[in-house]
């Protein structure tokens, strides 16, 4: 489904290739340093600051769902 989406959005001519490009390498990049800066973190301090971080992303995420 998500490839025929992908077709389907480059045919009809609903994808910005700049920006795609643009985030082709922000998640090419991340998906190389993350794990380097992560084998260097407090497992602990991480999880102690990352869980709230994404609980209130998540929660504005739904609020902004809904309203």
């Amino acid at each position: 489904m998500t490839l025929n989406g992908a077709v389907m959005h480059m045919t009809g001519g609903g994808v910005s290739y700049f920006y795609a490009l643009l985030l082709i390498i922000g998640s090419v990049t991340g998906a190389l340093i993350a794990p380097r800066v992560l084998s260097r973190v407090n497992r602990a301090t991480f999880d102690r600051v990352c869980k709230p971080v994404i609980s209130l992303i998540m929660i504005l995420m739904r609020l902004q769902m809904i309203f």
